[in-house]
Order: C-alpha cells, then sequence, then structure tokens
C-alpha cells in the first residue's frame, strides 16, 4: 500500500532534500527578513528540515529551536549545525517548556493533516504579543491551514486577529 503524503513526510530523505529540493530554504530567505529576529529573541523554526534557515536565524543573535517530524532531516540538521537544539517532533503535539518570542515555518504547515491541532499548538507556544510567520504552499495547498486558522480563532473568538490573519492569507 502506497503512503498518503502526509505519512511520507516522516521519512523525508535529508540528502535529496539538501541536494535537490535546496531552493526551499533559499525561496525562504525573504520570509526571514519578515520575521526580522532580534538579539535574544527565542524563536522556533518549525519544520526546520535540515537547519539552514534556522542557522540564518542563529547568526542574527536570537536563540532558535528547531523542530521537524522527519528524524532523517533533525539528524542532519545536528551534523550540520551543532550549536542549535534540533528535536524531532510533530507540531500537532508539540508542548513547549517555554514560551516563543516567534515561531517561523516555510513550506511546512500544508504537508499537515489536521491543521487545527498545528494552529493550536503554534497559538499556544507563542508568547503573548510574539509573531507567527510563515509560508505556505500555493492556494489550494493552503485551504486546510486558512480553515484550521479559521476554527482555532473562533474557538477563541479573536474576531479582529481573524480578519487581519484571513486577509494576509488571501491570494
Amino acid at each position: 500500500m502506497a503512503l498518503s503524503k502526509y505519512e511520507k513526510t516522516k521519512n523525508w530523505d535529508a540528502d535529496l532534500y539538501d541536494g535537490k529540493h535546496s531552493y526551499v530554504s533559499q525561496y525562504g530567505e525573504s520570509l526571514l527578513k519578515l520575521l526580522d529576529p532580534k538579539p535574544n529573541e527565542i524563536i522556533c523554526d518549525i519544520g526546520c528540515g535540515t537547519g539552514d534557515l534556522a542557522k540564518q536565524i542563529l547568526e542574527s543573535g536570537a536563540q532558535v529551536l528547531g523542530i521537524d517530524k522527519s528524524e532523517s532531516m533533525i539528524n542532519e540538521a545536528k551534523n550540520k549545525y551543532s550549536d542549535i537544539q534540533f528535536k524531532t517532533q510533530d507540531i500537532k503535539a508539540f508542548h513547549a517548556h517555554q514560551k516563543f518570542d516567534a515561531i517561523f515555518s516555510n513550506a511546512t504547515l500544508h504537508w499537515i493533516k489536521q491543521p487545527e491541532q498545528a494552529i493550536m499548538s503554534i497559538f499556544n507556544a507563542i508568547r503573548p504579543g510574539g509573531r507567527f510567520v510563515a509560508e505556505l504552499g500555493g492556494q489550494d495547498n493552503i485551504k486546510c491551514i486558512v480553515d484550521g486558522i479559521n476554527s482555532a480563532l473562533d474557538h477563541f473568538n479573536f474576531q479582529i486577529i481573524k480578519a487581519t490573519i484571513l486577509g494576509i492569507f488571501q491570494v
């Protein structure tokens, strides 16, 4: 039986990712400008892959935790960047031991099958006034994420934020 695209995310090939999909990190560099990490901030990189963007966050002077569901990706990230903390973790079950100043995610969230759980984990991990900066795939890929954000914001009755966030997601 063939694996679904969601099951395959557990088994990403780190060498293939760095070799043939390095453009994902390159595209994420413009997202880093939007994140604008500051010295001493604590930032979580969700779906960090092999750690290239987490390294750039660290170079800004921020502390960074990189998480990815794929053990292969995390092992490669640890090999490449031993000065960064990386953790194999499914964002849907993420329970942070600390609140983050910002949560960053490049080309990850559209792979998540149950986005409501992921958004709740992200919401619970950001300190009050913190930032969530993410890039998602094309419009069809992000429908489930937008629906998940909409559901989570309804649950917490954040109508003003909802209008702003969903406006940002319009393509």
